[in-house]
């Protein structure tokens, strides 16, 4: 009953915040030569790499597509929902908003990760829908285990590990708002970092590959959804974003705890 109520609030706070969006309409228009754009260099970098070889690091230009099109999806989810998100609990914080939030009979933490998403997002979900399907189609999906429906199945599985990893990861990072009261400058690079994400890990060095599975999870998040829809996901992988899912969670809920016991609020 208690997560009934809760994902009910979550749900009033997003529609709530969807609907101010959605009165500035001009924003969709904005919002679609942004993405067109972004898809337009992504694609341009893949043809450009691609003129000169026909793989890389086992990679065909159609499987980069499958990437592209993941880090889009994800990207929705990202910019739209938890960065935005994010952003309002660093205001509330610094401001003292955040009292209010304390004072409600729900999980602070839920309602923060959710609570203002960005509608025009979805534009960024539709084009990476389009885009995975486009290069699947061009690509031997048959050869993964379990086949279509097998692949399928896992990529749904690893892109909710995704969702799980980014979220927890992006709320970890905001929560040392909490003992900064700065916590602008943190989103805004953990965004700069997303965007450079449109590559799969295994074509980087060993270092820069071991980073972007720990230290900044995002590049895991993008490349094991992909790689089930291109046969490419062993047990390795799926072990991984699976620890690094519950490791997350676990530790953002922790620290979360942590900081609003340590939060002196704006009377103080």
């Amino acid at each position: 009953m208690r997560g009934m109520h809760e994902a009910r609030v979550v749900t009033a706070h997003a529609r709530i915040a969807a609907s101010t969006e959605l009165a500035y309409r001009s924003n969709f228009w904005a919002y679609l030569v942004n993405t067109v754009v972004t898809l337009g260099v992504s694609i341009a970098s893949i043809a450009l790499v691609y003129r000169h070889t026909d793989e890389v690091g086992g990679w065909t230009s159609d499987d980069l597509l499958v990437v592209v099109g993941v880090f889009f999806a994800l990207g929705a989810f990202v910019n739209g929902v938890v960065h935005s998100s994010m952003a309002k609990l660093v205001a509330d914080i610094r401001t003292g908003d955040f009292d209010y939030r304390l004072l409600k009979p729900v999980d602070a933490q839920a309602v923060a990760v959710a609570q203002a998403p960005d509608p025009w997002r979805a534009l960024d979900l539709v084009i990476g829908i389009v885009v995975i399907g486009f290069g699947v189609s061009r690509g031997g999906l048959e050869a993964a285990a379990g086949g279509i429906p097998g692949a399928i199945g896992a990529a749904i599985g690893m892109f909710a590990c995704a969702v799980v990893i980014v979220a927890a990861f992006w709320t970890l990072l905001a929560s040392i708002t909490f003992w900064t009261v700065q916590g602008e400058g943190i989103l805004w690079a953990l965004d700069d970092m997303y965007d450079h994400l449109r590559w799969p890990i295994g074509i980087f060095p060993g270092g820069l590959r071991l980073a972007l599975s720990t230290i900044f999870p995002a590049g895991l998040a993008v490349t094991v959804p992909a790689e089930a829809l291109t046969g490419r996901l062993d047990a390795t992988s799926v072990f991984m974003a699976l620890a690094m899912a519950t490791a997350l969670l676990v530790a953002s809920r922790v620290v979360w705890r942590v900081a609003v016991r340590r939060y002196e609020g704006a009377s103080s």
